[in-house]
């Protein structure tokens, strides 16, 4: 996490410093940052990054179990069995959970709406919070329609 927060850190400003790239207030802040600035900058990215990758790896692997557990109906085939774990072990090898047509799009939705993130940093508007409420609006607004098509072809 702290490496990916450096990394993009250090792009962002590389680019505002020596390009026309992006936009000019923030290019301006860029250009003016003092030595506290980069610093706190920088200091607040990286740990708070490492921070976040550190809790969701530490979270990640009991949850997805769980969450594997449920979805397999493990929990509910193992109910009441003398060994759970093998029980649950067992069920999890022989019957695992298959992503759906839905989270497959979902997933997809997720990234769509970061890309359009990253591209708002880019792209010099004079109304950012316009462009990124439009991109928003007709992505959920898209995956809504979608959704609810295949709400209708699965029952």
């Amino acid at each position: 996490g702290l490496l990916a927060a450096l990394s993009s850190q250090l792009y962002t400003d590389v680019l505002y410093i020596y390009s026309e790239l992006g936009n000019p207030i923030k290019r301006e802040k860029t250009l003016n940052r003092s030595i506290d600035g980069w610093t706190s900058l920088y200091a607040t990215k990286c740990l708070s990054s490492a921070t976040l990758f550190g809790v969701y790896e530490a979270a990640r692997a009991p949850t997805s179990r769980f969450m594997r557990q449920l979805v397999s109906g493990g929990v509910e085939g193992c109910a009441g069995s003398d060994n759970f774990d093998l029980c649950m072990e067992s069920y999890l090898l022989y019957n695992p959970p298959v992503a759906t047509s839905q989270a497959e799009f979902r997933a997809f939705v997720v990234s769509a709406i970061g890309w359009v993130d990253k591209l708002t940093d880019l792209v010099p508007l004079n109304d950012q919070e316009t462009f990124e409420s439009f991109a928003r609006g007709a992505i959920v607004s898209l995956y809504s329609v979608v959704d609810r098509l295949f709400s209708l072809v699965n029952s």
